[in-house]
């Protein structure tokens, strides 16, 4: 979680710097909800400690989709995601996939990056 706050030890209290930290938190997959709180009282004004409370997510998730629009048509979509660093098959590169069809686009176009910039892909 360090690696994505800019906040150091002794720096003014930001309420952007502290929604950007939050916003990389969620952004990373790991966390379903992620919120920060600092003491408000006066007396420690001085000590203004970032407090975390964080909902892990699910490390794979799997979803999909059929619709209709006037202008696509019919559509199908599914994407999976795996952020489980811990998976003993690979060395863990966390992975989000995808794949979409639609009538007017008379294409599939697939999706696959790695969550983690420089990572090792998954064997």
């Amino acid at each position: 979680m360090r690696n994505y706050s800019t906040i150091k030890p002794g720096d003014p209290y930001s309420a952007a710097t502290l929604d950007q930290y939050l916003r990389r938190l969620n952004g990373t997959g790991y966390f379903a909800s992620a919120q920060a709180a600092i003491d408000a009282d006066p007396a420690k004004a001085d000590d203004a400690t970032v407090k975390l409370a964080l909902i892990e997510a699910p490390t794979k998730t799997f979803e999909s989709g059929i619709g209709y629009s006037t202008d696509t048509e019919f559509r199908i979509n599914a994407s999976y995601r795996n952020v489980d660093i811990t998976d003993a098959r690979c060395s863990s590169t966390p992975t989000r996939a995808s794949k979409r069809w639609s009538r007017a686009d008379r294409y599939v176009s697939s999706n696959h990056r790695d969550l983690m910039a420089g990572s090792i892909r998954c064997c």
